[in-house]
């Protein structure tokens, strides 16, 4: 490992931290760029990375074995701390036949879910004992953040055993009324297929995944819910519509009706998540929250997830609420910009109505 690579990662690293990057991303020829309030900014001060430097970078995240399972799979994702302070999430792939480096930094400090802006059904989901509750949104829109959150609110309120697996750990949550368990894949199980398996007989209340990428993963998921537990599933997608196509699209045809009356019989609700720029700099949390009635049992057994978004515009029955309505709250108390609302508003008619009302 060269000293100087190490003073150039922890330059960087310096002044990420202190401009309040979320990312930093390092590709061969171009200089280093990171992300702040959601916009990707080059320090061009720091002149492109050169392949000596990409080398130096990857001998110092890697040791000999990561670095041959890099050179197997072409991208590893791995855990790194400077000091006793900062601590990243490195993904290293290929492009271009040469390795590029994205940092995700992570922070040590849970906020508070009643921090978070949310509408006060995220905190009333907290009182959950059973089925399960997905978190969607688009990368970065804080869906890890959230999850964390709602399991140390849990955490703080009542004695259950919590499980969380993880790919990578970002945060750290300790133990006050619950006893909580962190294990991350490669290093405590060997996949998060098999480490949840291992909790079938296990005495615990609560399972929470970094992330909803494989089929198996789920069955093993509604096998746990319907063993008793409550499932935290967070889940990459724009909308309620979109993730529970997500879900049952891996499936064979004659597997999906299954799989559609598990999802009806154990879903409890759907957080979805956006962040959009805030007056005055920053950005601010938008949630939308489908909480899972009757009505909505039978779209979901049927398979016409479409017309839950509709649901989700025109009723705030059980707690639901829609996108387009917490946004429209927003425009209207002037703490976002009615023209970065509209961005991401799901029907702009229909929200430029409840702006207007």
């Amino acid at each position: 490992m060269s000293s100087q690579t190490d003073i150039y990662l922890q330059k960087l690293l310096a002044t990420a931290a202190t401009r309040g990057a979320t990312d930093m991303h390092l590709s061969v020829g171009q200089p280093p760029a990171m992300r702040i309030d959601g916009v990707l900014n080059p320090i061009e001060e720091e002149g492109v990375v050169t392949p000596e430097i990409m080398e130096g970078l990857v001998a110092l995240l890697l040791n000999e074995s990561l670095k041959q399972e890099l050179l197997m799979h072409k991208q590893i994702s791995v855990s790194h701390s400077v000091g006793s302070r900062m601590r990243f999430k490195a993904h290293i792939l290929y492009q271009q036949g040469r390795p590029s480096v994205s940092f995700h930094f992570l922070s040590s400090f849970i906020r508070p879910l009643k921090d978070l802006g949310l509408p006060k059904a995220v905190e009333d989901l907290t009182a959950v004992r059973k089925g399960i509750i997905m978190v969607i949104g688009p990368y970065g829109s804080g869906r890890t953040t959230l999850i964390t959150s709602f399991i140390d609110a849990i955490n703080h309120a009542r004695s259950e055993h919590i499980v969380m697996l993880a790919d990578t750990i970002e945060y750290t949550i300790n133990g006050d009324k619950s006893l909580v368990d962190q294990q991350e894949v490669g290093k405590d199980i060997p996949s998060m297929v098999e480490g949840l398996k291992g909790l079938y007989e296990e005495d615990v209340n609560i399972v929470a995944v970094s992330e909803l990428i494989d089929p198996e993963v789920f069955k093993v998921l509604i096998d746990l819910t319907e063993g008793g537990r409550l499932c935290i599933i967070p889940m990459e997608a724009n909308s309620v519509a979109q993730a529970l196509e997500r879900v049952v699209e891996p499936y064979a045809v004659h597997e999906r009706e299954r799989i559609m009356h598990s999802l009806s019989d154990n879903l409890v609700a759907v957080i979805g998540l956006r962040l959009v720029p805030r007056v005055g700099g920053g950005r601010l949390s938008v949630a939308e929250i489908l909480v899972v009635t009757s009505s909505v049992k039978v779209l979901i057994r049927e398979g016409r997830f479409a017309q839950i978004n509709s649901w989700l515009l025109s009723t705030r029955e059980g707690g639901t609420v829609g996108l387009d309505r917490s946004l429209a709250e927003l425009v209207k108390t002037g703490e976002v910009l009615l023209e970065d609302a509209l961005e991401v508003a799901t029907d702009r008619e229909n929200f430029q109505r409840m702006v207007r009302s």
